[in-house]
This record gives C-alpha cells, sequence and structure tokens, in this order.
C-alpha cells in the first residue's frame, strides 16, 4: 500500500494504512485473530465452570479502517488520547469496553482511539504516529512496544505483518530473530524517534522488550477468552500505566 498520497499544494503526503483484517469492516463479529471459535470451544474444556466467557458474549466492531474505533471523521482528535501498538491494544480477546483504551477513556474522561493491529511492530506505531501528527494532532499519544523480532512488509497493496509465524514471505521476521543484536538497536531506535516527535506516553507487555528499553512493564495477569491475549485486570493495569505517565 502507498505510503504516500498527494496533497492539495502538490506535495505528499504520509498515510495510515488500512489494517489487514480478517473481518468485514462495520460490521460486528464473535470472532476475531486468535480469538476463534475453534479456540474458544476448546477453552470451555479446559477452564471452569464459572469462567466469565462461558455467559459473556464479546463482539469485535472496527471502522471502515480496520480500527477498533469510531471513523475518524467522527472524533474530536484534539481532545482525544490514542493508544497505538498490537493486539494486545487492539483487544483480542475481551470486549470493548475491557479494552486498554476504554479503560483509559474512564480513568482520565476523554476518548481514546484505539489504533491496535494484531501482529503489529514498533515500526508500524511509529509510522501511524507520523500520520497522526501530520494530519490529526491529537491531545495525547501512547504506544505499547511490542517484541522487537516484528517487522512490516511493505507491498504495493497491502502491508503484511511479519514476525514469529507463517505469513513472512521475505523472511523478515525471521532475519529480526536472527539478527537479535540488530533489532533490539532497531527497537531502541524507534522508541528514540516517537519521544521526539511527541509521543507521550509508552510502555509494554513483553518481558523481552523490558530488558532491551527503558519502558514501564506492565506482565500480563490475566486472560482473555482465548486464554492467550491479556484480560480485564491487566489491561487495567496498563491504563492506569498510561494515565499516571500524562499530564492531563
Amino acid at each position: 500500500m502507498t505510503i504516500y498520497t498527494q496533497n492539495p499544494t502538490g506535495g505528499r503526503s504520509v498515510k495510515i494504512f488500512k489494517t489487514e483484517d480478517r473481518l468485514c469492516s462495520n460490521k460486528e463479529h464473535w470472532y476475531h485473530d486468535s480469538d476463534s471459535e475453534a479456540k474458544f470451544r476448546q477453552n470451555l474444556q479446559r477452564t471452569p465452570s464459572d469462567w466469565k466467557y462461558r455467559t459473556e458474549t464479546i463482539t469485535y466492531k472496527n471502522n471502515s479502517l480496520g480500527y477498533r474505533t469510531k471513523e475518524f471523521n467522527k472524533i474530536n482528535w484534539k481532545k482525544s488520547i490514542v493508544v497505538l501498538g498490537c493486539s494486545l491494544v487492539y483487544g483480542v480477546g475481551v470486549s470493548e469496553e475491557d479494552t486498554i483504551a476504554n479503560q483509559l477513556s474512564e480513568i482520565t474522561g476523554h476518548y481514546v482511539v484505539n489504533m491496535g493491529v494484531s501482529g503489529s511492530s514498533g515500526q508500524f506505531a511509529v509510522h501511524n504516529l507520523a500520520c497522526l501528527l501530520e494530519h490529526y494532532k491529537p491531545k495525547a499519544i501512547a504506544i505499547g512496544w511490542a517484541d522487537s523480532s516484528r517487522v512490516p512488509l511493505y507491498l504495493k497493496d497491502r502491508t503484511i505483518h511479519c514476525g514469529s509465524w507463517r505469513d513472512d514471505p521475505a523472511g523478515l521476521g525471521l532475519a529480526m530473530r536472527c539478527y537479535d543484536w540488530h533489532s533490539q538497536s532497531v527497537l531502541q531506535l524507534q522508541q528514540l524517534i516517537a519521544r521526539q516527535m511527541g509521543m507521550t506516553a509508552d510502555f509494554t507487555l513483553f518481558k523481552s522488550v523490558e530488558n532491551i528499553m527503558d519502558v514501564p512493564y506492565c506482565p500480563i495477569i490475566d486472560h482473555g477468552r482465548d486464554l492467550s491475549h491479556g484480560g480485564v485486570k491487566t489491561y487495567n493495569n496498563v491504563a492506569t500505566c498510561i494515565a499516571e505517565q500524562l499530564s492531563l
């Protein structure tokens, strides 16, 4: 997908990426990413009878760009906080009200734009940070840093998020894992760039990131419906961590 688009003055403008979502936009779905129907049925067999997700329904609804938030033209950006990150920020396995974005909104009293993208990287977050600052200029921006082995592959018509999974045609994720000193240095540089660009707060839920970056670490202490991503208590801790860094 093209990174730059023409603007009215004849120059070029950085473009926010439409995410590669497995679901159709603007429709509610019960499952997303690793929170699949098959995984849910398996988890029913390994969880206690009082497991909350036996009775609690989760629905996923994205805007037309694939983000779990309102349409961008409906957002008052100057009064809104943005949280960028991967599936943990998106909230795979939890309802919208339990996501980091919604819990941060309840703490701060400001609308929080959820720009989490499953499988995405620090580079992808910094790219969208640049877009937001150019086009929307939100009140505050927080980034949740993912593992350093992740990297986006920019194609003409889409972006593939490469990591430790198979959908990596160029072998970028494998290379980042093989040359960990390189990948860690790149992530540190991305944090420095984000800070200079105006990132207001950051955090990580990855122990591997805490070991290489000066960033608050919020461990996963409970799980969502897929039993792999974080749960309500984890995301409340993250929301509190972000709020403490903001001067609102």
